[in-house]
């Protein structure tokens, strides 16, 4: 059964995971995606909660889905 509980913090450490899945510094993303080092860092740590064009922006960036980042569901590959 999958777990529909949505934390920010367990979304921060998916993100901070995939970051460094990416092979980027929180810099790095930071620019790529186009917020501050700040911003970033307080995702990560769950303080911050996002919106539906933040969360869009970051699955581009990280080749990921919505469903990864905020419940942890990866998506299927037959």
């Amino acid at each position: 059964m999958i777990d529909k509980n949505y934390t920010t913090k367990d979304l921060g450490s998916r993100l901070k995971e995939l970051i460094k899945e990416n092979n980027l510094t929180q810099i790095q993303f930071s620019e790529k995606i186009e917020f501050s080092r700040p911003y970033i860092s307080c995702m990560i740590g769950g303080k911050r909660s996002l919106s539906i064009e933040t969360l869009d922006k970051i699955c581009k960036a990280l080749n990921t889905t919505p469903d990864y980042l905020i419940y942890g569901i990866k998506p299927y590959n037959p």
